[in-house]
């Protein structure tokens, strides 16, 4: 793999700024966590897929360890979003308000209290804490001007960046270590992962309320 890709980031490293860029860019903390967490079905549930595939025995016996490699990795990513939010002075939910507003764009409170999964009240005192922190600011929508968008402020982006560093050098080292080939296949299950997991998330709004 060429050197000069190192300039552009690697893809999957975490960051609210989105500067890293790549499908996959983590930062937003899962609120699960512990024994039995999100990233993998149950096991009777990988057996019945497995089963209903007929997946022969030795590709099957990789599936079954790729759960918990996954649920190791996942663990792993909570706690560096955790521990990410913390050094920045935030909570986990405010975080996580963060990096959607990075990865999406101007978004309006509505928007951002959805892809949050907050009530739209919560979502409101989520925004009034980031800006008075100087991490978001309010801003009229140039197209309407009675639609107030929140975007990603500039007084504290040097500060975000330092906080990412560590991670944004470690997941460098990392993906560096791969082929253009095993590159493209990466990027090729982040793509594929991301609806996936969205998805699975709609499923579970119904129950959380």
């Amino acid at each position: 793999m060429n050197a000069d890709k190192s300039s552009r980031g690697a893809p999957g490293q975490s960051g609210v700024t989105g500067r890293s860029g790549g499908p996959g860019q983590s930062g937003g903390p899962a609120e699960s966590g512990g024994p039995g967490q999100s990233g993998g079905p149950a096991e009777s549930e990988v057996d019945r897929l497995l089963a209903e595939a007929s997946v022969p025995g030795p590709h099957r016996d990789l599936l079954e360890r790729g759960h918990v490699v996954f649920r190791t990795y996942l663990t792993a990513e909570i706690m560096l979003a955790h521990v990410t939010a913390k050094a920045l002075g935030l909570t986990s939910a405010e975080f996580f308000g963060l990096n959607m507003v990075s990865l999406r764009g101007p978004v309006t409170a509505g928007e951002l209290a959805h892809a949050t999964g907050l009530t739209s009240g919560a979502a409101t005192r989520m925004i009034d804490r980031l800006e008075t922190a100087g991490f978001v600011r309010r801003v009229h929508d140039t197209g309407d001007r009675r639609r107030v968008l929140v975007e990603m402020a500039t007084e504290r982006l040097a500060e975000i960046d330092a906080v990412l560093e560590p991670n944004r050098r470690r997941l460098a080292e990392v993906f560096l270590s791969y082929s253009d080939e095993q590159l493209s296949l990466l990027l090729n299950y982040f793509e594929r992962a991301t609806p996936a997991l969205l998805a699975a998330a709609e499923d579970l709004r119904p129950r959380s309320g």
